[in-house]
């Protein structure tokens, strides 16, 4: 109960748009729930959210470690499985945000580890190409 109503308060901060406090909450309710060995759904939608609110924060390298996780965590579920190249290529822009080459380049070869299908996606192909014209200006 205490994970779920962690979660209840953090979407009234979200609509509050208090991102602090909303990201504080959501992510007091992923440990709740992954401690209580609930759905692995509600955790992750718990995470995404931390993740989300950690970017617009400009905590960028919090935000990336999040949905790398949220990522390996999904690719080992079959329904689940279908949502790693969006967390990817989120990952990908908090990279971009952060604005050194060497990581993005870095990270692209760390999602194709961890996806072998992630190269041929037009997630992958988007951030490469960013990443490559990102420093051309």
């Amino acid at each position: 109960m205490a994970a779920r109503y962690c979660k209840e308060i953090g979407e009234l901060y979200e609509l509050d748009q208090d991102i602090e406090n909303a990201r504080s909450y959501f992510e007091r309710a992923a440990e709740l729930f992954d401690f209580r060995g609930d759905s692995t759904t509600s955790v992750i939608q718990c995470k995404q959210k931390v993740a989300q609110f950690s970017a617009q924060l400009q905590q960028y390298q919090k935000a990336i470690k999040i949905y790398e996780d949220i990522a390996q965590q999904s690719l080992n579920n079959n329904l689940l499985k279908y949502g790693v190249r969006g967390y990817l290529l989120n990952s990908g822009l908090c990279e971009l945000c952060r604005g050194d080459i060497v990581a993005i380049t870095n990270a692209l070869e760390r999602y194709q580890d961890l996806d072998l299908t992630f190269s041929k996606t037009r997630e992958y192909k988007f951030l490469a190409v960013s990443g490559g014209t990102f420093w051309a200006y």
